[in-house]
């Protein structure tokens, strides 16, 4: 195995065993220690890896994401139902618990750096939906009375706030249920229909 896909395997291995304990023993309970150990790697191994424990939080996060909205580059019409389910897939993919979430929310916040890393991840992915939306205003789908720009800035507040709301109590119970009643009124206000 080539030195690069060692070292991508590795950082794989790293956030399974992450995922792996945070699911079973919750966040807060889970230590670098215990993830370095399930992974089979050293604990300064872990560090070469990730700055802390909710770096682990973060770029898994930033892959699912990523790894979503690429797969929309060359969607077509009609683009609804494919950017819900997209939206279902990252969500479905974190497999979030109430506590993992605010655990990301409260990382996220927790330093500059994480702060910069989030805002830089969410203009990256602002760049992806833009051309998304204005495709849509293209094709008669989605209102002009509102700028691309806009309309992806308004997914990513939603995405975001949907997240936030349901991991400090608030909704329903089962996330992508309370994500796919939030984007159904939010899609039917954009749309031209």
């Amino acid at each position: 195995m080539r030195r690069e896909e060692k070292k991508k395997q590795t950082k794989i291995t790293i956030t399974n065993a992450a995922f792996k304990l945070f699911s079973e023993n919750g966040y807060e309970s889970t230590k670098v220690e215990d993830i370095a150990k399930l992974a089979g790697v050293s604990k300064g191994t872990f560090f070469n890896y990730f700055p802390t424990k909710e770096a682990v939080i973060e770029d898994f996060e930033r892959i699912s994401i990523y790894s979503e909205a690429e797969k929309l580059m060359n969607i077509t019409s009609p683009i609804v139902p494919k950017l819900l389910s997209s939206l279902i897939n990252i969500v479905h993919n974190l497999n979030y618990t109430r506590s993992l979430r605010r655990a990301t929310l409260m990382a996220t916040l927790s330093s500059t750096n994480n702060l910069n890393d989030h805002m830089e991840n969410m203009g990256n992915l602002r760049a992806l939906l833009v051309p998304i939306f204005k495709l849509g205003q293209e094709t008669g789908e989605f209102t002009t009375k509102l700028p691309p720009e806009t309309l992806a800035d308004l997914t990513i507040q939603m995405f975001i706030g949907v997240l936030t709301h349901w991991c400090l109590g608030g909704g329903e119970d089962d996330l992508i249920t309370q994500l796919m009643m939030s984007f159904d009124v939010f899609f039917k206000g954009i749309s031209t229909e």
